[in-house]
């Protein structure tokens, strides 16, 4: 069946402010209970429901595609949304450094059906699927498929 998740990956741990990252991201989180990080990582999220996993030097959340398709700016942060859902062949992201505009694309079926910016260096040495992983890595601080299943991670309502 494979991977269908959507998520935004910020470039600092906000355990301790995330009051703060759902104001930067225009949320408003509830803390409802304590998950594990497979839970988190599990498909097709409902669209009340926010997942969030904490490494020393960042933050995912796993949400639905509707969020998680847009851009979001964050001073002095970079910021990686995506959707990636291999039962369709749809994989999509943006990409903001530090409140500004770098790249985005949504590529469908292996189209590219919209694309804007320049292209990151990182995505000459693989295709969308792959790079979406790679940059997920980088921005997180933490290699994404790596994470022990049993850590802990957090479920909010928004």
């Amino acid at each position: 069946m494979g991977f269908n998740i959507a998520g935004i990956v910020v470039n600092k741990n906000y355990e301790n402010e995330i009051t703060e990252l759902g104001q930067k991201l225009g949320f408003n989180f509830s803390f409802e209970k304590e998950i594990i990080y497979e839970e988190a990582l599990g498909s097709w999220k409902d669209e009340d429901v926010c997942d969030i996993y904490f490494t020393s030097n960042g933050t995912i959340l796993f949400a639905t595609m509707e969020m998680c398709a847009n851009e979001f700016y964050i001073d002095n942060q970079n910021v990686f949304s995506f959707c990636y859902s291999e039962s369709s062949m749809a994989f999509g992201f943006n990409y903001t450094e530090n409140a500004q505009f770098q790249r985005s694309i949504v590529e469908y079926g292996g189209d590219i059906m919209d694309e804007t910016g320049e292209p990151l260096p990182e995505e000459a040495t693989s295709c969308t699927s792959e790079f979406i992983f790679d940059k997920i890595s980088q921005v997180l601080g933490k290699d994404f498929l790596n994470i022990d299943l049993e850590s802990r991670a957090f479920r909010y309502s928004i």
